[in-house]
């Protein structure tokens, strides 16, 4: 593992709609240990990390769309580092640019929500990420991979090239 950088717990800047942010994946294992997020949400998140669940599936089925709306509520104040979820709005921008102090839940877009979910699942990237976490798997498992990612599009078989196949 010397020389490559680590995927969770390391601060990182991602800009959204609030402004440019400080964030960090948080370890769902520890936050499920230690009661800080629900064992039963879990399989939502690996469920959408793993594509085993689509989104647009997700967004068909209230029972899917509530168990997703309170999974992204329930990361997002492990996410942020220097915002943070509180009662009140009261949120600056500090001298390196970053948006700082407390937001209530409701007065952040659903989009940035999303977003910072979709981060700390590593499906949406850092701003000085070159690639997002769920796109390592591939190169680490050695696997094609024939899905297209949210859109539930398959990729066409004959589009996707062997391992070790020269490029076209």
């Amino acid at each position: 593992m010397s020389g490559q950088k680590p995927i969770f717990g390391q601060v990182r800047t991602i800009t959204l709609l609030c402004g440019k942010l400080h964030v960090r994946r948080p370890s769902t294992f520890a936050l499920v240990r230690s009661g800080a997020f629900p064992a039963e949400l879990t399989s939502m998140v690996w469920k959408i990390a793993d594509g085993t669940t689509k989104l647009k599936e997700v967004f068909s089925d209230p029972e899917n769309l509530k168990q997703y709306i309170e999974s992204v509520e329930k990361l997002i104040p492990y996410v942020l580092v220097d915002l943070k979820f509180g009662e009140v709005t009261d949120a600056s921008v500090d001298a390196e640019g970053y948006t700082v102090g407390t937001v209530k839940s409701e007065d952040m877009d659903d989009m940035d929500k999303q977003w910072l979910f979709l981060y700390a699942i590593g499906f949406a990237k850092a701003d000085d990420e070159e690639v997002a976490a769920i796109d390592l798997s591939s190169f680490r498992d050695g696997a094609a991979r024939g899905d297209a990612g949210l859109s539930g599009e398959q990729v066409q078989p004959a589009a996707v090239e062997p391992a070790g196949a020269p490029p076209a």
